[in-house]
């Protein structure tokens, strides 16, 4: 018998999500997070949009999950690797796509897929981590390093305005380009005076 709890579930693409009990039957061993913040990433958009055929509703999305687990802080990491894969070929699962995900009560997820946070302040957690790891991920195939010059553009957007954040921390000189002025100006104030 699984474990039943609220979700907002998707039956279909573009369509209004419905709020109502959802039913996991989560696999031995895998342990409940109550969730108490989950980001909105652009790629649930796509998602909700259909953009990945593979994926086929009801689906309960949310990939960027934080929450308790036995009264402590954690994130969940979504990439969830096939234990009967050998060789390491096999694409993980991802929470929010084809396991249920985090826009719901409880996610179930393997004990060693929960990282510890310092802290229960989830909604700074939520809103920055898809951004931020982002361009972590960017910096380190490109092999940025301090005093390297690297130009960022679309800079006044999410993934941007935390990358330049970022890439300044690894020492590295930024060039940083948006096409509005307003947008110029105030990227200039907040982020120009981190430095």
């Amino acid at each position: 018998m699984g474990d039943k709890f609220r979700a907002a579930v998707l039956y279909g693409w573009r369509e209004p999500f419905r709020l109502e009990e959802f039913e996991v039957d989560p696999p031995e061993g895998w342990v409940p997070v109550e969730v108490r913040s989950v980001g909105m990433c652009g790629r649930d958009l796509v998602v909700w949009k259909g953009g990945f055929p593979n994926l086929k509703p009801p689906l309960v999305l949310g990939h960027e999950v934080f929450g308790l687990y036995e009264g402590q802080p954690v994130s969940v990491y979504p990439a969830i690797p096939d234990p009967g894969c050998l060789g390491g070929d096999c694409p993980p699962a991802i929470l929010g796509e084809n396991l249920p995900g985090g826009y719901a009560e409880r996610v179930y997820a393997p004990r060693e897929n929960l990282i510890p946070l310092p802290d229960g302040d989830f909604n700074k957690y939520a809103a920055a981590t898809c951004g931020v790891a982002t361009m972590m991920h960017a910096a380190s195939v490109a092999r940025v390093r301090p005093g390297e010059r690297v130009l960022v553009t679309g800079a006044s957007g999410g993934v941007a305005v935390h990358g330049i954040q970022y890439l300044q921390l690894l020492g590295a000189e930024v060039v940083a380009y948006t096409r509005s002025r307003e947008k110029g100006r105030v990227l200039e104030e907040e982020i120009g005076s981190r430095r």
